[in-house]
């Protein structure tokens, strides 16, 4: 193995391309202090993978990279290439020629190269372990390694004596091995944890599923009274219009019997009067009827326009329900991914714990248990949906009562108006009939005794009307009780929306975070609303979370930086995460 050429490239004191061939035998670097020498040999170490800047001779990994001068501007890359001959195959690659390339860029990027071809640090390490080049080996002699060797202390000599017998690659994939057996333990409980967390979270959803459990009883109840209601109002309809047309039929024998007697008597014309005047004030009272049931159609419509807002809050409540719920999802198919790729690491480095490969399966039948019950969730809300647009269906049918209701109205107005102009016939008639006046005497007696059993009919009729009356208000006053029932239970909601909403019972730098609007999007939520139980355990859940439930989950440690270094800055209190 020769060290045939090498090239730098914006490195330290190299601002330009510079290329050093060594031949066969010993080279020596002759020059000046401060003339670069030494960064020759940094330059190899550098190669080679250093990245200990103290034995760069620097404080940081990035002043490796030409900082510039009076006449030259600083380059934006290092790059250092090592060509190596590999003619007796001492390096475990099938090549003749090697190049090595390290690039280092000003944004903290860098890249490794074997034969223009991108690799890994560890490749390099592994490619030169136990062949005396290195960072770490000894085809780099400074004063300290001399004195190393000619030290007493077998402890300071064994890490050149185990490079020199060709163990310390062994050694290194040995601590690599265990660093990843560690780091795969470590990814296996934090995967648990996140399980764990998933199956908490149960809580949120049963809380939602309540309130829409909540929502559907009042909303069920609310519909029952307006059915009640409806029925009732219609049934009133139907007997006020029972009530005109038979009034309307009797109308007509008595016009026809009203009529005969006009044409014989002028007394019988007097009392017809009377009941013209009587008619008028029927007509007038069915006018007032028909005003008062305008009013309470009116009334039921604006009920109708505050049960379809409080159907399409329904509707936004689901549309939030079903973006947490794709939201927790996303965080299950993220889980299953990351326990997936620990599972593969823990496969590769440590066949042996078959105890945590039984965990990972248990953990793999959870999370499609908890993906059952999302789904189960999703299930019951489309069914909620469903019941929304049932109820939809029904206001539209009951609309479409009413507008028969009204046209029927505008029916009895019609009919008032043909009685009208039949009132103008009978006026006509009264000239004729004074000229039977004499004639029609007794007929009048007989007439007269037709009117008082009218006036019983009529008055049986108002007793009836009473009685509806009675039942009618005993309807509103029920629906009123239910209204006012529905009002505080609205009002109920409202405040706890309302609490939640300023976090209420959280401490003020909690509070803090949680209404940041520019909050880092890894901001998660509070622990105690990750955390979720069965009903019967909220009280002992919440006093073992006691003041840890106010700890805020963030994804990264960058997030809860962010969010420490905003309260700072703002003298906003204090704040736990996790």
């Amino acid at each position: 193995m020769h060290l045939a050429k090498l090239e730098i490239n914006g490195f330290k004191s190299f601002p330009h391309r510079t290329e050093l061939l060594f031949e066969e035998g010993l080279m020596g670097v002759v020059g000046p202090n401060g003339c670069g020498k030494t960064n020759i040999l940094d330059s190899i170490r550098w190669v080679l993978g250093e990245q200990r800047a103290s034995l760069l001779r620097s404080s940081k990994s990035d002043e490796v990279i030409f900082n510039g001068t009076a006449d030259l501007p600083p380059t934006d890359m290092a790059e250092v290439s090592l060509k190596i001959k590999n003619s007796r195959g001492v390096l475990p690659i099938d090549y003749d020629e090697i190049v090595i390339t390290r690039r280092l860029y000003r944004s903290g990027d860098s890249e490794y190269l074997i034969n223009n071809k991108q690799c890994r640090l560890k490749d390099i390490t592994e490619l030169f372990a136990d062949t005396g080049m290195g960072t770490h080996a000894y085809s780099v002699f400074q004063t300290g390694m001399i004195d190393i060797i000619l030290s007493d202390n077998a402890e300071e000599r064994r890490y050149l004596f185990e490079e020199a017998s060709g163990i310390t690659k062994y050694k290194a994939r040995k601590k690599e091995a265990v660093k990843k057996l560690e780091n795969t333990e470590a990814d296996m409980l934090r995967l648990q944890d996140l399980l764990a967390e998933i199956s908490k979270n149960v809580r949120s959803l049963r809380r939602q599923a309540a309130r829409a459990r909540r929502y559907k009883s009042i909303r069920e109840e609310l519909r029952e009274l307006e059915a009640v209601y409806a029925a009732a109002k219609a049934y009133d309809l139907e007997l006020n219009a029972r009530d005109r047309e038979g009034s309307l039929l009797g109308l007509k024998s008595q016009r026809e019997g009203l009529t005969a007697i006009i044409d014989k008597g002028e007394a019988e014309v007097q009392n017809l009067k009377i009941q013209i005047n009587q008619l008028d004030e029927k007509i007038a009272g069915e006018t007032e009827k028909t005003a008062a049931l305008d009013n309470q159609i009116i009334r039921i419509e604006n009920k109708i326009d505050n049960i379809q807002r409080s159907l399409k809050n329904g509707r936004d409540n689901v549309n939030s329900w079903d973006t947490e719920i794709e939201a927790l999802r996303q965080r299950v198919k993220l889980f299953a991914e990351q326990k997936q790729q620990a599972s593969e690491q823990y496969l590769q480095n440590q066949t042996e714990l078959t105890q945590l490969d039984a965990a990972v399966i248990q953990a793999e039948s959870e999370t499609l248990s908890r993906k059952a019950k999302i789904d189960e969730s999703r299930q019951r809300l489309d069914r909620i949906r469903e019941e929304l647009h049932r109820a939809e269906n029904e206001l539209v049918a009951w609309r479409t009562k009413l507008e028969s209701a009204r046209n029927a109205l505008d029916n009895l107005a019609n009919r008032g108006q043909q009685l009208d102009s039949s009132l103008t016939t009978y006026q006509n008639r009264k000239e004729e009939s004074s000229r039977n006046l004499a004639v029609q005497k007794e007929r009048l007696r007989q007439n007269q005794e037709q009117i008082a059993e009218l006036e019983r009919w009529i008055s049986s009729n108002q007793q009836s009307q009473v009685s509806l009356a009675a039942q009618l208000d005993n309807i509103k006053r029920t629906i009123s009780s239910y209204t006012a029932n529905r009002s505080a239970l609205e009002a109920r909601y409202d405040l706890l929306a309302q609490m939640i909403a300023h976090h209420e019972g959280y401490g003020s730098g909690v509070k803090t975070i949680l209404g940041w609007n520019q909050k880092p999007v890894g901001v998660i939520d509070t622990l105690a609303n990750l955390i979720s139980s069965a009903e019967k355990y909220h009280l002992a859940v919440e006093a073992a979370l006691n003041k840890y439930g106010q700890l805020i989950v963030c994804n990264s440690y960058d997030d809860a930086a962010a969010c420490i270094d905003y309260l700072k800055r703002n003298s906003s209190g204090r704040a736990s995460f996790l």
